[in-house]
């Protein structure tokens, strides 16, 4: 897992071969910067309903779902991009 990476403030992983579900970021909640960009990444938004330090959220090209209202609580978040993506 993650767990060991909680402290991280931010992670770049456009344009990579990653895989996987977003859910093994859960542990990783002291983000400011998180992106993603077309990746094969699944998974609901809600995991990043806890990352209250997010500012930025770059996700765009990935398969990632949710409903728009799980962000909702991140009142530092400053900058979204989720085109692409089975959000609504």
């Amino acid at each position: 897992g993650l767990a060991g990476l909680g402290a991280l403030d931010s992670l770049e992983l456009n344009n990579t071969a990653i895989t996987g579900d977003i859910n093994a970021l859960s542990e990783v909640n002291a983000l400011t910067q998180l992106r993603l960009a077309n990746t094969a990444i699944t998974g609901n938004i809600t995991v990043f309903s806890d990352m209250l330090q997010l500012t930025e959220l770059y996700a765009p090209g990935t398969m990632v779902s949710g409903d728009i209202a799980a962000l909702s609580g991140l009142t530092q978040l400053n900058s979204v991009s989720l085109s692409q993506t089975m959000v609504s």
